[in-house]
């Protein structure tokens, strides 16, 4: 499952959505990512849902996560105004990630779970320009393109007079799964281990019980 991170959804409505998802999927995994939308801009993917951007009007609840904490990545927000959505988002994806691990943390010591490891997590880093031009590299396959012409597009790239400034629009995924997903290893990730339950002394007795 792929959930859209926006400047304008709720970040306690994407917190709730994981913690529910991943108590009810043990082996699936949630994707968070800041690529835009099914067909806006260049770059067209496969349509996402994106959740929490309903609940812009929506009233905070006070059990959710601090208020200080989201007031900066807003602050930060505005700071980068000037970049593209899906690399200005992605410090809100970041947040909206380490406060889910957390969380999903805090739900395993009110259920009392033997569970002592918390998410594992999975970066992506790339930039939109990339996709788009590996589809574009795909249609050229498809064009039969003559010697003539081949060698015309040449001269004018060595000319310099078609060149333009390159601008790259970064975005980022992040894959949050509870169980290590070994196919991740073999692509361009880095990975972080997952937080380790901090057990009390009564529930460390508790466990050892349990094993026995």
């Amino acid at each position: 499952h792929e959930v859209r991170i926006t400047q304008g959804g709720k970040i306690h409505g994407w917190v709730e959505f994981a913690l529910k998802f991943f108590e009810e999927n043990e082996e699936k995994a949630l994707v968070l990512h800041t690529l835009p939308a099914k067909g806006k801009g260049n770059f067209n993917m496969n349509e996402k849902k994106e959740i929490g951007a309903a609940a812009d009007n929506e009233e905070p609840q006070a059990r959710q996560s601090p208020r200080r904490e989201i007031d900066e990545v807003k602050k930060e927000e505005r700071r980068r105004e000037k970049l593209s959505p899906s690399t200005a988002t992605i410090p809100r994806l970041i947040s909206v990630v380490e406060i889910i691990k957390r969380e999903y943390l805090g739900a395993m010591n009110a259920k009392r779970t033997p569970d002592l490891l918390g998410l594992y997590q999975y970066n992506e880093i790339g930039s939109l320009e990339d996709c788009v031009e590996e589809k574009e590299k795909e249609k050229e396959k498809e064009k039969e393109v003559s010697e003539a012409d081949r060698m015309e597009m040449i001269a004018k790239a060595l000319a310099g007079t078609e060149n333009v400034m390159m601008k790259r629009s970064a975005y980022m995924k992040i894959t949050l799964c509870r169980k290590e997903l070994s196919n991740m290893k073999s692509r361009e990730v880095t990975a972080q281990a997952p937080l380790k339950r901090k057990l009390s002394k009564s529930a460390k007795v508790r466990l050892k019980k349990r094993s026995r």
